[in-house]
C-alpha cells in the first residue's frame, strides 16, 4: 500500500508541477514580450501585437530578420527561466527524498506467512 501512495503521490506532483512550469512560462514571456514592446527595440506591425505572439508564434514570421532575433531572446529569457525553476523543483524534491525515513512497516506476527520453500510445503 505504501508504494501505492509513494506512485500517487510522485504522479500528482509531476501533473502539479508541469502545469506551474507551464504558467512560469507564459508569464515570464508575456512580460519580456511586454518589455520588448515598451523598449521600442521591435517595429511593431499594426496587424501583430507582440503579446500575442506568447499564444502563436508562427505570427514571428510577419517581422523583420533583426526584430526576429529580439523576439526570439525574449522566448529564451522565459526558456531559461523555466529551466531555472525546474531546478529548484529537482533541488526540492532531492531534500525531501532525502529526509525521508528509511523505516519499514513492522511485521504482523499473528498471520501465518510463508518465508520459504519449505513453508510452502508444510501448507
Amino acid at each position: 500500500m505504501s508504494t501505492a501512495y509513494a506512485n500517487f503521490g510522485r504522479n500528482i506532483a509531476c501533473a502539479l508541477f508541469s502545469q506551474i512550469a507551464q504558467v512560469v512560462y507564459t508569464e515570464t514571456l508575456k512580460s519580456n514580450l511586454a518589455s520588448v514592446a515598451k523598449s521600442g527595440k521591435v517595429h511593431q506591425t499594426a496587424a501583430v501585437n507582440l503579446v500575442s505572439l506568447a499564444d502563436n508564434s508562427g505570427l514571428l514570421k510577419m517581422f523583420s530578420k533583426d526584430d526576429q532575433l529580439i523576439i526570439k531572446g525574449a522566448f529564451m529569457k522565459s526558456i531559461r527561466y523555466t529551466f531555472y525553476f525546474c531546478i529548484g523543483l529537482s533541488a526540492l524534491s532531492l531534500i525531501c527524498s532525502l529526509l525521508m525515513p528509511n523505516a519499514r512497516v513492522p511485521v504482523n506476527k499473528d498471520k501465518n506467512i510463508a518465508t520459504s520453500e519449505s513453508d510452502i510445503e508444510k501448507n
